[in-house]
């Protein structure tokens, strides 16, 4: 299977815009609305100092090693990484670059020009629908259950001929922490193998497994061509925010066209971060900090349900997510979650509207909260002071 490639360059220091903030709320806040795990869940920062050390103390350490598409151990290390996923990739099928939104973009750049329609979740991640829209591509959505996006209507839309790309995040995507099933993957790669549209799956959240053995297979490694799926991840959306480290793996023409324009200065400016990365995977610290705090993010889950759920008159409902960041939170019909927002402020809660995570016709009435970003003890407080901004809007009414 063939796809064209653009031919566009990309300039990734302006890849997210100064609105586009970690932390949306303000000092004092209960983040609710943010993006990371809580700050005392990162790998701690003694950990990143020894690796550090270790690195510095090599003299060799800014002689080289980073071609055009990164540090050459780093992509080695990061195969071990990906095959105990299932993902297969040889070295020259990974390009490293310096933070999420940055590989997000030039894989948008590569498949796609000015114009161009792309299929997403119904709801999806508001900070990719944003580098959609920088990148003057049109969005077009199809709805979701639990087990992922529904293959009829996606078919019909992929129908048209008038789709050049579909982004998808299968695993803890944001803001519903849905998980697809092996059913769903496998019909929508076959799908966009049967109407020739590539994939672009995003792996920002994979790493939230607690066991290895439980994963559903990538999109990547269900397709049978090596062109289908590009396939990105990253460790600075969860444990890492600091390391802004991310790679994409697809086919080796589509990642030496993408090294291509992205430019090997790129790559040198970035190469501390890179070494960085390959000490703390090669010494084992960050698996082992992966494993339980993606422990703690199940624990929290499972409590914040408890919590709710006990305030039966909120007439709040959620699905059950298995793990993840965040619960996607539906609201009584007739509460806009923007109000909801401004009431929660005013009790010290910051919570993220639903509508900024729609596509096209936004649900108003829908919130979602980042469950893992306080420990246990604020966590119970902020639950209930947002139940208590809730109730209060019910009884008005």
């Amino acid at each position: 299977m063939k796809y064209r490639y653009s031919s566009r360059a990309v300039a990734t220091s302006r890849i997210l815009p100064d609105k586009m903030q970690i932390w949306s709320g303000g000092e004092g806040l209960l983040p609710f609305d943010a993006e990371l795990p809580a700050e005392e869940d990162w790998l701690p920062p003694k950990l990143i100092r020894q690796a550090a050390e270790q690195v510095l103390a090599q003299e060799t350490y800014m002689a080289g090693g980073t071609g055009a598409q990164g540090y050459d151990p780093l992509r080695k290390q990061l195969r071990v990484c990906l095959l105990a996923q299932g993902i297969d990739a040889a070295p020259e099928q990974l390009l490293i670059m310096p933070d999420p939104g940055a590989v997000i973009e030039l894989c948008m750049k590569a498949l796609t020009e000015p114009g161009d329609t792309v299929l997403v979740e119904r709801p999806v991640s508001a900070e990719a629908l944003q580098l959609f829209r920088m990148n003057n591509l049109c969005t077009a959505d199809v709805a979701c259950d639990e087990e992922g996006m529904l293959l009829d209507a996606a078919e019909q839309l992929l129908q048209t001929g008038k789709l050049r790309l579909v982004y998808v995040m299968p695993d803890f995507s944001s803001p519903a922490s849905r998980i697809w099933s092996l059913e769903r993957r496998r019909g929508l790669v076959e799908l966009c193998r049967r109407y020739e549209v590539p994939i672009l799956e995003d792996g920002s959240y994979r790493d939230l497994y607690t066991d290895p053995n439980s994963q559903h297979p990538t999109l990547y490694a269900l397709a049978e061509d090596e062109q289908q799926v590009l396939y990105t991840g990253t460790y600075s959306r969860t444990w890492l925010p600091g390391i802004g480290t991310a790679w994409a793996v697809g086919s080796p023409e589509l990642i030496s066209v993408m090294a291509g324009m992205m430019g090997g200065e790129e790559q040198r400016w970035h190469m501390l971060p890179q070494q960085l990365l390959h000490q703390l995977l090669l010494d084992g610290s960050l698996v082992l900090h992966i494993r339980s705090k993606a422990e703690k993010c199940i624990e929290r889950m499972r409590i914040a349900e408890h919590l709710i759920g006990s305030y039966g008159s909120a007439g709040l409902r959620w699905h059950s997510p298995a793990g993840g960041l965040f619960m996607w939170l539906e609201l009584p019909e007739g509460l806009d979650g923007d109000a909801l927002r401004r009431a929660a402020l005013m009790k010290g809660v910051a919570i993220a509207p639903g509508a900024r995570f729609y596509a096209e016709s936004p649900v108003c009435n829908r919130v979602r909260l980042n469950i893992a970003s306080v420990n246990e003890q604020l966590l119970a407080s902020g639950i209930e002071k947002l139940v208590e901004s809730v109730c209060e809007f019910t009884a008005r009414s």
